[in-house]
């Protein structure tokens, strides 16, 4: 079920096919063979998925490079916190760290856009 909720998501949670299981509305298997009701149950299921993956893409967009971005700005500030007595490569690190800061963030712009 969609973690989102939502109306659509409510009606095929609360819809069953069981006749064993009494708290939920019943359609028997006269009604759901290749009937209006099955037809009606498989387009609510379907615009349920859709409109959960749809919401959930919408409200996280990019989580995986937002989540790298926020690691490598704590990276620059460990390494900026550093003693600077490495033979330069705490240096060069930095630098590096700084660049991936900006090509992530270049991504992200990217994606937003296309």
């Amino acid at each position: 079920m969609c973690p989102m909720g939502g109306p659509a998501a409510e009606v095929v949670a609360h819809f069953r096919v069981d006749p064993d299981t009494p708290d939920l509305p019943y359609a028997g298997a006269e009604h759901l063979a290749g009937g209006p009701v099955k037809k009606t149950i498989l387009a609510v299921a379907i615009g349920a998925v859709i409109g959960c993956v749809t919401t959930q893409a919408l409200a996280e967009r990019q989580p995986r490079m937002k989540e790298a971005l926020h690691h490598l700005h704590q990276a620059k500030d460990a390494l900026e916190k550093g003693s600077p007595d490495k033979g330069g490569h705490r240096v060069k690190a930095i630098a590096f760290v700084k660049d991936a800061i900006i090509e992530v963030e270049k991504g992200i712009a990217f994606d937003d856009r296309h």
